[in-house]
């Protein structure tokens, strides 16, 4: 029953391995990548020819709802590496 344990701890912490670095990764690079898409129009020349004119509400609009989005990615990270917990 002991080794059966044991086996059971090491697959979990084998499927556990790259979660952290998945959740830090977006965590991290998400939110950059958002507040960069959010002001590109007022970074690049002639983007306003492209993209039209947004007053600063609606860019704040679009980087917060992309960090929404980042939150629920990490929490379904966590929710899923949870869901292999062996229950010890």
């Amino acid at each position: 029953m002991e080794e059966d344990r044991t086996n059971k701890v090491k697959e979990y912490i084998e499927d556990l391995g790259g979660v952290p670095e998945t959740l830090l990764s977006i965590g991290m690079i998400g939110p950059i990548i958002l507040s960069i898409l959010g002001i590109a129009p007022q970074l690049m020349e002639g983007a306003e020819d492209i993209m039209g004119t947004f007053d600063p509400a609606m860019i704040m609009s679009i980087v917060n709802g992309g960090l929404i989005f980042t939150l629920i990615g990490m929490a379904m990270t966590g929710i899923k590496a949870h869901t292999k917990d062996p229950g010890l």
